[in-house]
């Protein structure tokens, strides 16, 4: 068994766009984006996954039209550009086929590749400790949460239950059960999480990928059955080594599958096979809007060059 990390890199990050094209003068999205130093939210992001797991055991899953951003970064392992725009549960899923056809046993874990993580050795020592979680509680998807500074809107909350850990209950740091999932709440609710002691979604999800698979079954038996038809490709693939095949497979798998959202398609519907593990001293952020950015800057004592660039 080894472990698989999997980044989103699909988005188009429309809010924010604003904000980029000011900056170079024409669109980007905000992965490919240096915010904060010389490299990009991505390159930050595959980074630490690199660190994880070790570049050969690495998939990055990019939109449609999106190579061309990444022409003066460094990417190591895989990347796949998207035919088309399906959303996160259809990226999610792709390179766990790959994984599939090559590793069936293996644990995942899935990171976007849009946000702001500090400091990076607190972060990695964490991730390490959800993998092992993984294992343990290997029929679960484990989610990790963040400490929330707020009733925000625009992020999914978790309502972490009882403790999982029998060495301590009563810890904070416990890993703990999934009541229930809140994707982007009205205001009056995100208040009522927020005073309730819930944690925000990061979206950072750890798993067997065999449990993966049996969850997409469940839910999506239809677009997990053209996923799995894909599969027999890659195999074939693999044997023949015809990358042609390969391309045309995905192009065909794309057509047929429809968009679906990992949140709203699974997330939501598995509280009860779901586990949360709360961040420890790692300020985390999702950059979807100029004043996020800004905030977190500040909070780490860091000028936004970008605005004067």
């Amino acid at each position: 068994m080894s472990n698989w990390a999997v980044v989103l890199a699909g988005g188009e990050g429309t809010r924010i766009r604003p904000l980029i094209e000011r900056c170079l003068g024409y669109p980007c999205p905000k992965q490919y984006f240096a915010f904060c130093g010389r490299r990009s939210m991505l390159e930050h992001t595959v980074d630490r996954a690199a660190e994880l797991v070790g570049a050969e055991h690495l998939i990055t899953v990019i939109g449609k039209g999106h190579r061309c951003f990444l022409e003066n970064q460094r990417v190591p392992g895989r990347v796949i550009e998207q035919p088309e725009s399906r959303d996160t549960g259809a990226a999610v899923f792709l390179a766990a086929t790959y994984i599939r056809a090559q590793d069936p046993d293996a644990t995942l874990l899935v990171f976007p590749s849009d946000h702001f993580i500090h400091p990076k050795h607190s972060f990695l020592e964490q991730m390490n400790q959800v993998m092992l979680q993984a294992v343990r509680l290997s029929d679960r998807l484990i989610l990790v949460g963040a400490e929330p500074d707020g009733p925000e809107t625009e992020y999914g909350w978790v309502e972490p239950g009882d403790a999982l850990d029998q060495c301590g209950r009563n810890h904070e740091r416990a890993i703990r059960e999934v009541r229930s999932f809140h994707e982007k709440p009205t205001g009056e609710d995100a208040q009522k999480w927020f005073e309730q002691g819930c944690l925000w979604n990061t979206m950072i999800v750890a798993t067997q990928l065999r449990t993966l698979w049996s969850i997409g079954r469940r839910f999506l038996p239809n677009a997990i059955g053209e996923f799995e038809k894909f599969l027999q490709r890659l195999r074939k693939v693999r044997r023949d080594g015809d990358r042609g095949q390969q391309y045309a497979a995905l192009r065909t798998l794309y057509k047929r599958i429809p968009s679906f959202n990992f949140s709203y398609a699974i997330l939501t519907h598995i509280a009860a096979q779901s586990a949360v593990q709360r961040l420890d001293g790692v300020l985390w952020s999702d950059w979807g809007r100029e004043e996020r950015v800004l905030d977190t800057l500040r909070l780490i004592g860091k000028a936004p060059l970008f605005l004067t660039s």
